[in-house]
């Protein structure tokens, strides 16, 4: 009776475990031409690089280089709160060198007019840390619900990463953990 019960225990176990790596894989896909993603927020983002047009968007531009900055948090939740970002740190494999690479967010409507797929052109460079951000910096931009932040090369989906935007008291206690403001994240 010991055994069958030990038995029934190991495959609630397995069943468990298989059950968490599906849901893990369900938020997050990576390409076998990527070596390292991460992910997280950062609380109190400035924005930098250069303005570039970019119409696939609602903002109809994005901003491209300056710094990689490091995530205060990781996490796939996202307090909905002006000034925070969210986003991925993509390594391609270094023998990719530089190629163009498509980015895609999906979200919640923001209302009437805007579009809830939007999408633009960069490049990635193997080897070389890449950031992915999305910057509330407009009230309308806070739509909570899922996310998908994604980077396709041509039609190969490379990384794709969910993350569920709440509300700013819903995600409180997660903004306790930022850093002080006006610190270096």
């Amino acid at each position: 009776m010991l055994s069958r019960l030990q038995d029934i225990a190991r495959l609630a176990i397995l069943g468990g475990a298989l059950l968490y790596g599906a849901a893990a894989s369900a938020q997050t896909v990576i390409h076998e031409m990527i070596d390292t993603v991460e992910y997280g927020i950062i609380c109190d983002y400035l924005p930098e690089g250069t303005p570039t047009d970019a119409p696939g968007t609602n903002a109809g531009m994005v901003r491209k280089g300056g710094t990689t900055p490091d995530f205060d948090i990781e996490t796939t939740v996202v307090p909905a709160r002006p000034g925070l970002a969210f986003g991925l740190r993509v390594i391609a494999s270094a023998q990719l060198g530089r190629f163009p690479v498509t980015m895609v967010t999906r979200h919640p409507s923001f209302g009437p007019g805007y579009k809830t797929e939007e999408r633009w052109t960069s490049t990635l460079t193997g080897g070389i840390p890449n950031i992915r951000l999305f910057f509330f910096e407009f009230e309308y931009e806070m739509a909570p619900g899922d996310w998908y932040l994604e980077v396709y090369d041509g039609d190969i989906l490379l990384v794709q990463q969910k993350f569920t935007v709440v509300s700013e008291t819903e995600g409180a206690e997660l903004l306790g953990g930022c850093p002080e403001p006006n610190l270096t994240s």
